[in-house]
């Protein structure tokens, strides 16, 4: 495993367990950011990834670019959450109007 693909996972995790805080032992600049804006993309977790990084990434003028790409990711995968929902609240509507039983999964 990559230091870059070992720190994705470690990221990912600290999120889950409301970690704000990761240590790399290179410090942040030595990790290949172009590389981890692209397994946050392959994986559709930029928004996440940009949520656990924002503030360490912030402090480090030449990473800008990576942390304004996540921000971007971040605000397109809440506008695509906010759609479902309202797809989901349409359904839900047109099933009660027709009698269908609807269970929601939230």
């Amino acid at each position: 495993m990559t230091l870059e693909q070992a720190f994705f996972v470690q990221a990912l995790a600290a999120y889950i367990q409301g970690k704000p805080d990761i240590r790399v032992p290179g410090g942040w600049e030595s990790l290949d950011w172009p590389q981890l804006l692209q397994y946050a993309r392959t994986q559709n977790l930029a928004g996440i990834f940009y949520v656990q990084c924002r503030d360490n990434l912030s402090r480090i003028p030449a990473l800008q670019s990576i942390l304004e790409e996540l921000h971007a990711g971040f605000v397109s995968e809440a506008a695509h959450s906010v759609a479902r929902q309202q797809d989901l609240a349409q359904l839900e509507q047109q099933l009660t109007q027709a009698e269908i039983p609807f269970f929601p999964f939230c």
